[in-house]
């Protein structure tokens, strides 16, 4: 049997696959180079969250808890997918790009759970987290004229939506999701321009961007469910601050 170093070679399975003339490789010796390639990732990625928990390190000595650069990611991006066959580039593409997300995840929480007390002092996340705090019952809520907001929703069992303006949606949209599904949430609801997925009967309000003073098609919203505490809540406004941009937070 090939080791793991032997079969993380491709060279290694087409050499198996012509072993014996006229035999083809059986689905048992695909999947032990499968396994192989897996364990070479496990190590690698292991490896790689490591690095980037040196990052993380690195920013908190220096103060700087900004880890979304989307310069270095872009450029990240080209140049390892530069030489990918086009029939595998989408698909590597996808797979990098979870990797990169992943990363940044991981440095998130280790710069929330270092340095809790100080980003929780950050003006506007502090203003949501207070208002979150003070939340009462009756759909009762405080606004700060915020670019982007979180509102608690009774439509859906301990729900909150998130709104954004003045945003790069194709590149937000996707950031965002994924930061709803690191931290556990649920996607009830979403809605763009005049398309909405809403998946627990919660009704939009349709003047939302005019009233955050929008352009047309530049405002979307959000409705997740889950762990609605005002920590882990805090978790996931720390990371779409840093990650979507100049904008703001508030709670409506």
């Amino acid at each position: 049997m090939l080791n793991d170093k032997e079969m993380y070679d491709t060279k290694q399975l087409a050499a198996a696959d012509t072993a014996k003339e006229g035999e083809k490789v059986t689905l048992s010796v695909i999947r032990e180079r499968i396994d192989a390639v897996d364990n070479a990732i496990r190590e690698l990625l292991l490896d790689r969250l490591e690095c980037s928990k040196l990052v993380a390190e690195y920013k908190i000595s220096s103060g700087d808890y900004s880890v979304y650069r989307p310069d270095r990611e872009e450029e990240m991006v080209r140049r390892l997918s530069a030489d990918v066959p086009e029939v595998l580039r989408k698909h590597y593409i996808s797979s990098l790009k979870a990797i990169i997300s992943e990363s940044r995840a991981y440095q998130y929480d280790l710069i929330f759970d270092r340095k809790k007390e100080e980003v929780l002092k950050e003006e506007v996340l502090a203003k949501v987290m207070k208002s979150l705090t003070e939340k009462t019952g009756d759909g009762g809520s405080t606004n700060c004229g915020s670019e982007v907001s979180v509102k608690m929703k009774e439509s859906c069992s301990g729900a909150v939506s998130i709104r954004m303006t003045n945003l790069n949606v194709t590149e937000t949209v996707p950031r965002t999701i994924a930061a709803i599904n690191d931290y556990g949430f649920k996607l009830e609801s979403f809605k763009y321009k005049n398309t909405e997925l809403d998946f627990c009967g919660y009704e939009n309000d349709e003047s939302v961007c005019a009233e955050n003073g929008s352009a047309e098609g530049e405002c979307m919203e959000f409705v997740i469910s889950g762990n609605i505490d005002t920590e882990h809540l805090a978790r996931l406004i720390f990371r779409l601050l840093d990650e979507t941009g100049d904008i703001k937070i508030g709670l409506h």
